[in-house]
């Protein structure tokens, strides 16, 4: 009689590098962030229209006014705006317009989610949960979900986009404390 040993299942350990990060672009959050970063730059064309300069921030354009006289350095600032001709107002208008919008950063590196091998593992249990949740949803359209993000401690969300459960990626992410 003649035993066999028994097959193991999966990625062969020889291929299992723990240097390995699994990564992807969340795309959602990235398209979200073009388009409220295209509504900022209509925010600072009306901005530049409206100061003449190409300055974020208020403090930043008061602070190219004293450059541009610094013999006046004794002078109020509202002092420097009459010597220009301008009024303060306006500009403290057009830059507190701008500052009220939110100016996202567009790098797709911002937007990349890398899950380290060693906690892709509990990444995948969390992500098929959700996937079974979503496939008893679409039989039956009765199933709550709601309470799913208590029981799994936030490791699973509902989007409220797509209707449907999903593994709260950034948890597993490396840098996550």
């Amino acid at each position: 009689m003649e035993v066999k040993e028994k097959r193991l299942k999966g990625r062969p350990k020889k291929y299992f590098s723990t240097d390995k990060v699994y990564e992807w672009i969340d795309e959602t959050e990235f398209a979200r962030a073009k388009q409220q970063f295209n509504v900022w730059q209509e925010a600072y064309t009306t901005c530049k229209v409206l100061t003449g300069s190409e300055f974020e921030t208020l403090e930043d354009y008061e602070k190219e006014l004293r450059n541009r006289h610094p013999e006046l350095d004794k002078l109020d600032i509202r002092q420097l705006y009459i010597l220009e001709g301008r009024d303060r107002t306006d500009f403290e208008k057009a830059f507190r317009d701008l500052k009220a919008v939110s100016k996202p950063s567009i790098d797709k590196e911002t937007y990349t989610v890398r899950i380290p091998v060693e906690r892709a593992e509990e990444y995948a249990r969390y992500l098929s949960i959700a996937n079974n949740f979503n496939d008893l949803r679409v039989d039956d359209n009765t199933i709550n979900v709601m309470l799913l993000p208590q029981i799994t401690n936030n490791k699973i969300v509902f989007n409220v986009r797509s209707g449907k459960v999903e593994p709260n990626a950034y948890l597993f992410t490396q840098d996550y404390k």
